[in-house]
């Protein structure tokens, strides 16, 4: 497995101090992200599963 097929997207903050930021885990260790970022892990999470689909 491919570690950002490991990291978890569990959900946005909703209070406006923590506007655009994320709650993230992997391997055990949770971390606040921004939206960029979340896009970013998001998008090579997808091309994991595409290349993952070709072979």
């Amino acid at each position: 497995m491919s570690p950002y097929s490991e990291i978890t997207i569990h959900y946005q903050f909703s209070s406006l101090v923590q506007k655009e930021k994320y709650l993230l885990s992997y391997n055990g260790q949770y971390y606040e992200a921004s939206h960029a970022f979340v896009k970013l892990v998001g998008g090579l999470q997808q091309q994991e599963k595409e290349e993952a689909m070709r072979k």
